[in-house]
Formats: C-alpha cells, sequence, structure tokens
C-alpha cells in the first residue's frame, strides 16, 4: 500500500511481542521492536495512544493478556490502528487471527501498520489468512517434527529426555548420535540404595536418610535430593534397560544398573507384598536403620549365647557398629533391650488414648472440607504454571530452530525449563492427591502413638522395626544412647499427650461414663487441644 493511505485521523496501539517470557535476550528484542516502531511512527506521522508489549507465545488462543486488552480497548473505540513488526507478532492462531481479520473487514481496525506492509479494510482478506495460516502452520510443523524427532530416539533405543538420577544426557556427541551415559559419581550411590531396599526391605523414610546423610546423593542442581525422587526412581524401568515414553515401554541400549528381576522385587517391598524373609537363621528388628555415632557406618547386631555352670542358658541381641568402613571405632555394644528401654521413653511421651485419636480425626476432616475451595484455587495455579512450562519449551524449539539459540545454548534452556516442570509436576501429584490422604497419613501416626508401647513390648521383629522407622528418620547411636529427628507431627501429638493426660487425671471419677461427646467437649474446651491443626502432617 502506498503511505498517502495512511489516514491522519487513525490512532494507533503499539503491539510487540515475542515467545520468551524469562530470556534477557527476548526483552532486549522487544525493547528493539519497539524502537523501530517508534521510529516508523515517526517517519509517517502515526499517532501512538499507548504502548503494549508482552513475553507471551501466540501458538494457543487466550493466553495473552495484554492482546486481550488490546482487543478490548479496540472494541471500545479507544483506537482503530494497530503498529505491530509483523503480523505474526498478533497472532499464530487461528482463533486470534479470525479475530483481526474480523475487526479489520468489518472498519473496526481501519489500518494495521507493519514494517514491511500495510493492511486496510479494502484489501483482498484472502492474502491475510494465508499469512495467519502460514504463522499457525509454522507452530504446528515445529510441533510435529519435535515429536517425530524424539520418537525417532525412542526407536534408536536412546530415552528422548533428560537422564534420571545416576544417568547423564551425552552432549559431546554429533546430533543424531547422542546417548544416554553412566554418571560415574553418582551411578555407584544409587547402585547402593538399591542394594539397601532390596537387602533390607526398608521403607522410602529409611532410604532417603541414607541418600542424603551417609551417601551425599544430590538431585538437580546439586541440591539434597527429594524423598519424592526416590519414588521415582525406584519405579523407573530404566534402571534395568528399558524406559517409558509416549505411553509405551521400549528398550534401551543404556546401561543398566539392575537386572528386570531386582527391579520386580524391588516393586514388591514397596507395595508392601514383600515381608521379612521368616526363613533366615536370625532376625533383628532394628538392623539397617541406625548409624554409627562416631565412624558413621552402620549399625549391625548379633545374638550371643551364654552358659551357666549351673546349666541356665541366657540369649542375648547385641547392636553395635558395623566398621565396615576401616576406620577405628571405638563404640562398645548395646543390648537390645536397653535399646527398646530408650524408645520406649520416646513413645511413652507421645502416647494418647483412643479417644483422642477419634476427636482429632474428626476434628481435621471438618477441617478438610473447609479448605477444599482453597486447595482448587492452589490446583488452577499449578496447572497454570505447567501450561507455561509447556509454552516455554516450544517456545525454546522455537528459537532453536530460528537460530536464535545454538545448540548448548538450547540444551541448558531446555535442562533449565523440564526442572521447572517436573517441580510443577511434583506440586500438582500433592494437591491432585485424595482429599482425605492427610486424614489418613494422621491416622497412622495417630495409630502409632496410640499402640507404640505395646507393639514394643510384645509385637514381633517387624511391628517393633516399623514403630522405630514411623518415629523419624536419623537414627544415631553413639555412647549406648539413642538420638533421632522426631518426625514433625509427634512434636505436636506430645504436647496433645500431655495435656490429654492431665485432663484425663483430674476427670478420673466421672470419665469412665463419657459418652464420644463428652469427650469432644473436654477436648475441645482446652486451648491447647483447640490447636488441633499442630497435629496435621502438613
Amino acid at each position: 500500500m502506498k503511505n498517502s493511505q495512511i489516514d491522519s485521523q487513525i490512532k494507533y496501539f503499539l503491539y510487540a511481542r515475542k515467545s520468551s517470557e524469562s530470556e534477557e535476550k527476548q526483552v532486549a528484542s522487544i525493547e528493539s521492536q519497539i524502537n523501530e516502531l517508534e521510529k516508523l511512527a515517526k517517519l509517517y506521522g502515526l499517532e501512538i495512544i499507548d504502548k503494549l508489549s508482552e513475553a507471551k507465545s501466540a501458538k494457543a488462543p487466550n493466553q495473552r493478556p495484554v492482546f486481550n486488552e488490546l482487543v478490548k480497548r479496540i472494541y471500545n473505540g479507544e483506537a482503530n490502528g494497530i503498529l505491530c513488526w509483523k503480523l505474526d507478532r498478533l497472532a499464530r492462531n487461528p482463533v486470534d487471527g479470525g479475530t483481526i481479520n474480523w475487526m479489520l473487514q468489518n472498519n473496526i481496525l481501519g489500518h494495521i501498520k507493519a514494517h514491511d506492509r500495510d493492511y486496510y479494510p479494502t484489501d483482498n482478506v484472502l492474502m491475510m489468512s494465508v499469512e495467519f495460516g502460514m504463522a499457525n502452520q509454522f507452530i504446528r510443523d515445529l510441533s510435529s517434527n519435535t515429536k517425530r524427532g524424539m520418537t525417532a530416539r525412542a526407536e534408536k533405543k536412546v530415552f528422548p529426555s533428560r537422564a534420571p538420577v545416576g544417568y547423564l544426557n551425552d552432549k559431546y556427541q554429533p546430533k543424531g548420535e547422542k546417548k544416554i551415559i553412566v554418571d560415574h559419581k553418582k551411578f555407584p550411590l544409587v547402585r547402593k540404595l538399591w542394594d539397601t531396599l532390596l537387602e533390607k526391605k526398608c521403607t522410602i523414610d529409611h532410604l532417603h536418610t541414607v541418600a542424603t546423610t551417609e551417601l551425599g546423593l544430590t538431585g538437580v542442581n546439586n541440591n539434597p535430593i527429594p524423598r519424592s525422587v526416590l519414588y521415582t526412581i525406584f519405579r523407573n524401568p530404566f534402571y534395568y534397560g528399558k524406559f517409558n515414553w509416549s505411553g509405551k515401554i521400549w528398550e534401551g541400549n543404556h546401561q543398566p544398573m539392575i537386572t528386570e528381576e531386582e527391579f520386580n522385587i524391588a516393586q514388591d517391598i514397596l507395595s508392601g507384598r514383600s515381608k521379612f524373609d521368616k526363613t533366615r537363621k536370625h532376625i533383628f528388628a532394628f538392623t539397617g536403620l541406625m548409624g554409627c555415632g562416631e565412624c558413621g557406618c552402620m549399625i549391625t547386631a548379633e545374638k550371643k549365647i551364654k552358659k551357666q555352670k549351673n546349666g541356665n542358658v541366657h540369649r542375648y541381641t547385641f547392636y553395635r557398629c558395623s566398621k565396615r568402613k576401616g576406620i577405628a571405632c571405638s563404640q562398645k555394644c548395646i543390648r537390645e533391650e536397653d535399646l527398646i528401654f530408650q524408645i520406649n521413653k520416646i513413645v511413652k511421651n507421645i502416647k494418647i488414648p483412643r479417644e483422642f485419636t477419634e476427636w482429632a480425626l474428626d476434628v481435621i476432616r471438618e477441617n478438610e472440607k473447609k479448605e477444599s475451595l482453597t486447595r482448587d484455587l492452589i490446583l488452577k495455579g499449578h496447572q497454570q504454571s505447567y501450561s507455561n512450562c509447556l509454552g516455554k519449551l516450544d517456545r525454546v524449539k522455537e528459537m532453536r530452530i530460528n537460530g536464535e539459540l545454538n545448540a548448548e545454548e538450547y540444551d541448558k534452556e531446555k535442562e533449565k525449563i523440564i526442572a521447572e516442570k517436573e517441580n510443577i509436576q511434583k506440586l500438582l501429584n500433592e494437591v491432585n492427591g485424595d482429599v482425605n490422604e492427610n486424614v489418613a497419613r494422621l491416622e497412622k501416626k495417630l495409630n502409632i502413638a496410640e499402640t507404640a508401647k505395646e507393639k514394643l513390648d510384645s509385637g514381633d521383629e517387624e511391628q517393633q522395626r516399623n514403630i522405630l522407622e514411623n518415629l523419624g528418620s536419623n537414627f544415631i547411636l553413639k555412647d549406648k544412647v539413642l538420638t533421632l529427628d522426631l518426625e514433625e507431627i509427634f512434636n505436636g501429638v506430645r504436647t496433645a499427650s500431655k495435656e490429654v493426660r492431665k485432663l484425663h487425671r483430674r476427670l478420673e471419677p466421672v470419665i469412665n461414663g463419657f459418652t464420644k461427646g463428652d469427650y469432644a467437649k473436654m477436648y475441645a474446651s482446652s486451648p491447647t487441644l483447640g490447636a488441633y491443626w499442630d497435629l496435621n502432617p502438613d
């Protein structure tokens, strides 16, 4: 179009957009667009009433708040022209493209000025439709090509995503030949975790303690590995030589860490189908849980038999440092009875009656109902963040194809975004969990507080072990004294236990005739027990 066709009565919004939401390079590109468009406006004498910009993808409709504001203000009559760098800055999807096209056809827009051409209501609408269609097709082709490339990698037996803990993505091979290689620092540490799980049949809580305090295993950005990542590790077929991609199990060409048989045994252990091996000659309740406070080795156990001259036979179980690191250790052994006595002192302080458990659970359930609205809002927020992350991945791929990022920059950005996506997925999983999950966890802990003493005194080895495992973490034995980090929930239970015992002693003469409602009134009237939310594990 000729410059003389520009109507001096038209008022313009200047609109600039880039796909990236965070990169300084992209922010600078937006500034560059604005600078060039301001020069263009000055050259042609265009009246700019406002400058609008955003760093959002135009791949999907209704994802750009500034663009939506632009359309709304044009419909309100604030302006009837748009100044943009190129037409694809306005839309890359058919919905937004159709909106602009419709506004131009119906003279709601009198002019769209780009750096290389002009668009007017009298133009052939086909040309604008073709340009918007080309912009949309570019995005579709980009997504399709990316998926096809990743599927091609899977067909070559290469996992087409970030390698799990213990492995690395080989960044130094030519494009199309990159593989998953062993992380020589973390591979043996993760293998030790598998060995501990298979040998000790222990819980994820204990494995997390071993991973962070004994092995020093780290995850993304060398931060301490989260407990949730351990579930991902032990459920991942990648470790026995296969991988899950696009809903299908593929054969991998990477080095397996374990056998498929070991993987299947681990699934039984994690699901609770595998119990203690009753055929073992000696079963010890607390082995594999405690570390030596002097040298850091694991605490082991042994049985000893002492025969007296009068014919009496005494059998003892001792726990001692395994001394497997070859470091001189002066720690002496402790009898199992003395160890259980110390554990009993802990559980005595958290013991609660059944009446309090029932009341606390009722109140927590009622609280869960009240918090459901908040939970829904949080879930929507996480879902939006997850969608934004997927958009970032698409934009980074677009930038790589356009040559705005080199291979090294692309890999770095992609890894950072994937780490963010996985963190958001974790948050989504937590919020998406069963509404009663908190109640179930609390009920489990309260039941432990209620029955721990009886199970320690008369339960079997498995029950005794379960009690200690659930009390906390970081179990250390030094100078015959057991220390541990009591799980946070039991700090609240300990306070409640003390208050409940005081209330029961004070009302001892009449408490035998109490109903459930009487107990509820008594507990609710206490300022200490009224703060029941302190017991909530979250």
